[in-house]
């Protein structure tokens, strides 16, 4: 409660200043007739987690086929810059970290961009700061507080349960862009995917198998973790009944969580552990995977980026982040911020479900368990 205080008081200092020094931008209700045939450089910000910018990836797609010609620059965060390396979308990837913030403070300063997009649909200081500096004619985002420092254009962000594709897709018709596809695209290179395979068959991994990976992950986060001892379950459950293999996906620091799980099964010995990866060699081993088991992770997205089926483990709030599409499934807890009362009965029924078929039927209609519909709507 008392860190809460301290951060409104600190921010209600920040925007005191702000009203002092900066000016409000004009407000506009859209881009000016034949701006657009203008735009020669465009600057998209996405300077936070490996998910959002994995998510990001269609409007990008979009994007670069409407203005083919433009010079297209993604200024993203340390965390997730490797997610868009290979990308025929981008032209060019900045990464913004505040421990070497001035270096990319001068950058914004002296390059002139046309177009500036902030995809982040929630407050975000740092994406408004890097959005005021980059001195575009044009700078649009996501209606927030105290946007008129920071934006010329500012969209609903609309409710909270709204699945983030259609907060994306609203920006997209903005530009007359054509409809996103609901397919997030990463591109692993070929030493990536040679990488992967080392990996995997160190470790047993055979082509003709039914292979399923498990990413516990959401080390910081209790409540969107669910808990240990029913992903333990759920493989051993698995691997008796339908005689599937089971590989343990892994992040920076899950080691220790991952430890605790394997102490909930008979033989923890025999577990498939792969080690940490770069993002874009650990896409390689997901592409090789029939199912990923996980909470609502980075690496639920960049599976779902690989064509590999996804059962999602969510709060009723994470919901709206979810893979679209029917290859994709989810269970959902009944309480909006936590994950940690789904059974292990209604894991193991889903994914027998999406092993079986990519096109199984709505499971239990209005209940906890539910399955993605094709549509994103």
């Amino acid at each position: 409660m008392k860190f809460r205080r301290l951060e409104a008081c600190s921010r209600g200092f920040f925007f005191l200043i702000l009203r002092l020094f900066l000016r409000p931008l004009p407000q506009r209700d859209g881009p000016e007739e034949g701006f657009l045939q203008r735009v020669r450089r465009i600057l998209v910000l996405r300077v936070d987690r490996i998910g959002d910018l994995v998510i990001s990836t269609p409007f990008l797609n979009a994007l670069r086929r409407r203005f083919p010609g433009a010079e297209i620059v993604c200024l993203a965060s340390s965390l997730n810059v490797g997610a868009l390396e290979n990308s025929p979308d981008v032209d060019q990837m900045w990464v913004f970290s505040w421990r070497k913030a001035g270096g990319i403070f001068l950058r914004l300063l002296r390059r002139r961009f046309d177009l500036t997009l902030d995809l982040n649909p929630s407050y975000s200081l740092t994406s408004g700061l890097l959005t005021r500096l980059s001195r575009s004619p044009l700078r649009v985002s996501y209606a927030c507080r105290q946007d008129r420092f920071f934006y010329h254009l500012t969209l609903d962000p609309g409710p909270e349960t709204e699945h983030v594709f259609q907060k994306l897709e609203r920006l997209a018709r903005v530009f007359g862009m054509a409809p996103l596809s609901t397919r997030y695209r990463v591109y692993p290179s070929p030493q990536d995917r040679e990488k992967a395979l080392e990996v995997l068959r160190g470790l047993g991994w055979l082509p003709e198998e039914q292979a399923v990976g498990i990413h516990s992950g959401n080390v910081r986060k209790f409540n969107n973790r669910w808990p240990e001892w029913k992903f333990a379950a759920t493989a051993e459950r698995l691997m008796r009944e339908l005689g599937v293999s089971i590989y343990w996906f892994q992040g920076p620091g899950e080691g220790e969580l991952l430890e605790r799980i394997f102490g909930h099964l008979p033989n923890p010995d025999s577990c498939r552990v792969i080690p940490v990866l770069p993002i874009l060699t650990a896409a390689a081993a997901l592409e090789r995977m029939r199912l990923l088991i996980c909470n609502s992770t980075s690496l639920l997205h960049v599976a779902a980026a690989m064509g590999t089926s996804t059962l999602c483990l969510s709060s009723r709030y994470n919901y709206c982040w979810r893979p679209l599409g029917p290859e994709h499934g989810i269970v959902l807890d009944t309480t909006w911020s936590s994950c940690r009362a789904i059974g292990v009965g209604e894991v193991f029924t889903v994914a027998k479900r999406l092993l079986q078929s990519r096109k199984a039927p709505l499971l239990n209609p209005g209940s906890r368990v539910e399955r993605c519909i094709s549509s994103p709507l």
